[in-house]
């Protein structure tokens, strides 16, 4: 279910650690029990793998159905109970002896020894060290920052964030830890997921902005981590440079209106350093809609933008100089890619692997034209950016290739940004005669169609036609 593609047998096989004929039958009687549940059954396509197809409804009914079963009778896998150490250790506010483990994983004191090694490796990697005191038990050390960004990682390495949210969000009345390994619900347990959302669509009204699927999602798990630290005692630090530079912007005094309301409701104090993070994530935000802001490097990016499209132009040998839309759409994005850069900020690309296969000699070239970005920020652009500077890129090529022809009306539905609603847009008026009225967020598809006339809806993420009354 948190797969976002079909799994073979042969992957799910050696997940699991059993034959594939083991897995084959596991898999008829997990059809057996979506039957008897009145359950869409997994779909299985030769060469391609193996599915559940089913709605976010048929998810909510099947983890109600699931938590009626009894939990103590399933065994964890390896992997899980990495999952569960790791996340156990970040909610502690002090140590964790080795025995509780064993206990709570209901497994032998040598099996949590042996997982304690992966966990250790696995906290290496993200920068965080797990230390362990004879007669006080286990604990990670380390920067506060890379802590909640190693337990966001855990959780979206474990979960599809958007999907879990939403389901989240309705499961009020059964226990949460039964859910996605139990990891995010147990980590968000107490934590009101709605107000959090509700804060975040006053930023949006106070900033003039719309953020991404993608993006309010991201954000709303950073917040509710940052008030389950905040309740441990565990503060974000940030040099008072940096935390000037960002008093004077707009995001700053959005993210103290912000903060105020998250102190009144879950009765916390939160420092000027948290709210400095806070600013420093709507800056760094994607959105699908966005107000044009003129800060005071506004020149700067735009002379980044120019340098950057030349270079493409110049190793592609087609000038894309003229193309108003890529430049504006370029000029939009550059802001917050500088903002997450600087900060450390990473940010997911669903579609990223798609990008490559589709685009494999546009993705070097763009790459490699980013260098003025790099000098620029200092850093290195990782993958899942280029990939979005991609999108712009692929988007404005189609443009060439196509003229904009008043046909159906179709609404672009897109969860991660308007790099990849344009690339979308651009993509569909290419292969077929159609008008694109608008490429927005989930979240705005309705207003939309009260608005405009709108077709058919064109959704990279899923929309029920109940919804919106508009064919999907």
């Amino acid at each position: 279910m948190n797969s976002k593609r079909p799994l073979k047998i042969a992957e799910l096989a050696g997940m699991f650690q059993v034959s594939i004929r083991t897995v084959r039958y596991d898999l008829d009687a997990i059809d057996n029990f979506l039957k008897d549940n009145n359950l869409p059954q997994l779909l299985r396509k030769p060469n391609v793998g193996v599915k559940f197809s089913g709605t976010l409804e048929d998810e909510k009914r099947l983890f109600s159905l699931l938590n009626q079963s009894n939990f103590a009778d399933y065994v964890l896998s390896q992997k899980e109970r990495i999952n569960f150490i790791i996340s156990e250790l970040i909610q502690q506010k002090d140590y964790i002896n080795i025995n509780q483990l064993a206990d709570m994983l209901k497994v032998s004191r040598s099996t949590v020894l042996k997982d304690l090694k992966k966990v250790r490796n696995w906290l290496s990697s993200h920068g965080l060290e797990l230390v362990a005191l004879p007669r006080r038990g286990l604990k990670i050390i380390g920067e506060e920052k890379q802590l909640r960004r190693a337990a966001i990682e855990l959780l979206t390495e474990t979960v599809d964030i958007y999907r879990f949210l939403e389901v989240f969000k309705e499961s009020l009345h059964f226990s949460r830890e039964e859910l996605f390994d139990g990891y995010g619900a147990k980590l968000f347990k107490d934590i009101d997921i709605k107000y959090i959302e509700e804060c975040l669509k006053v930023a949006e009204r106070e900033l003039n902005i719309v953020f991404s699927d993608a993006a309010f999602s991201g954000f709303v798990v950073h917040i509710a981590m940052a008030i389950k630290r905040i309740k441990l005692g565990k503060d974000i630090v940030m040099p008072q440079e940096e935390l000037e530079s960002l008093k004077i912007t707009k995001e700053f005094a959005v993210a103290s209106n912000i903060a105020k309301m998250l102190e009144e409701y879950y009765n916390v104090s939160i420092p000027i350093e948290e709210i400095g993070y806070i600013a420093v994530h709507l800056l760094g935000s994607t959105t699908t809609k966005a107000k044009n802001v003129e800060d005071e490097n506004w020149m700067e990016y735009q002379i980044l933008v120019h340098q950057i499209i030349s270079l493409v132009s110049s190793n592609l040998n087609i000038d894309l100089s003229k193309d108003k839309q890529l430049f504006d759409g370029l000029l939009e994005h550059l802001r917050p890619t500088v903002y997450r850069l600087r900060h450390d900020l990473g940010i997911k690309n669903p579609i990223l692997d798609e990008i490559k296969l589709n685009y494999k000699e546009l993705f070097e070239i763009v790459k490699i034209s980013l260098k003025p970005l790099e000098v620029y920020t200092q850093k290195s652009i990782p993958d899942e950016e280029v990939g979005y500077f991609v999108l712009h890129f692929g988007a404005a090529l189609e443009r060439l290739k196509s003229k904009d022809i008043a046909k159906p009306k179709i609404l672009v539905v897109c969860g991660t940004g308007i790099g990849t609603a344009k690339f979308l847009s651009s993509r569909l008026q290419s292969i077929f005669d159609i008008d694109i009225v608008d490429a927005v967020s989930y979240r705005q598809a309705k207003e939309v169609i009260k608005e405009k006339k709108v077709d058919l809806i064109v959704s990279s993420i899923p929309v029920q036609e109940e919804d919106v009354n508009v064919r999907v």
